[in-house]
């Protein structure tokens, strides 16, 4: 169960022009979310091409966010594949162009193949989504308070429990050494 999302959008822009210019990773952020920020720039000069690797910088989530994108599937004009890595994740992203109504029909599918095993339960969508997302938050919560008591309280406790312990075993040594000395008359 990943995190998987499907867009779709028509352009009226015959199915060539537009294949060239979603594959053209550079052009991105022109045509991505406004948000994301995103510029990428190829890491070698030339035509999009599979192995083609594009260094990307943007915001994700509101913070800045590296990544590289390979391209991994190129037919033009019918279908576009590519993969962004970061240093949590990679999404797959695949494209497909057919022509509708005198201009192109757009569809991008988007896949978390690799990133934290509990991102598909917090960001699922569609049907019983509510109740995987109740599942994610309990478990992401879980895994902070864990490790918030593993961190500071389990430490703070056993500091308590070994100063407390050494002052009481101090206090015995010295009160036998006390006794146990014969005293002379």
């Amino acid at each position: 169960m990943a995190y998987s999302a499907v867009y779709a959008v028509d352009v009226k822009a015959p199915p060539s022009r537009v294949f060239d210019y979603v594959a053209d990773v550079s052009r991105h952020g022109e045509w991505g979310s406004a948000e994301d920020h995103m510029k990428a720039t190829a890491e070698r000069p030339g035509p999009p091409a599979v192995g083609a690797r594009y260094k990307a910088d943007g915001i994700l989530n509101g913070k800045p966010n590296q990544s590289v994108v390979t391209i991994t599937a190129l037919e033009a004009p019918k279908r576009l594949a590519f993969d962004a890595e970061d240093s949590n994740s990679v999404f797959h992203h695949e494209f497909t162009f057919s022509p509708s109504a005198g201009g192109t029909h757009v569809e991008r599918h988007v896949t978390m193949t690799k990133g934290p095993f509990y991102f598909p339960l917090v960001l699922a969508k569609g049907p019983g989504a509510g109740a995987r997302n109740s599942i994610g938050i309990m478990l992401v919560s879980g895994m902070i308070i864990g490790t918030f008591f593993t961190l500071f309280v389990v430490p703070s406790i056993y500091m308590f429990v070994a100063r407390t312990h050494t002052a009481e075993a101090i206090e015995e040594d010295s009160m036998e050494t006390a006794v146990g000395e014969p005293v002379e008359v």
